[in-house]
């Protein structure tokens, strides 16, 4: 839970939006789909980390 936590937060810095502790009015248009997208892009690294992982173990020979 703490690397989903940690690649979503990291969205959010990539992207420069506010998470729950922003009150500035510039990113409150639309807060449930930056936590959606965020919540996506955390979900995809993670399952291409494994993916690679299982790639990475097969025997190519």
């Amino acid at each position: 839970m703490r690397t989903f936590a940690f690649l979503h937060e990291l969205a959010h810095l990539i992207l420069r939006l506010s998470g729950l502790c922003d009150l500035s009015e510039e990113n409150t248009a639309r807060p449930r789909e930056f936590e959606v997208f965020c919540n996506k892009v955390a979900i995809l690294a993670l399952v291409a980390d494994k993916l690679l992982l299982r790639l990475s173990s097969v025997n190519c020979s």
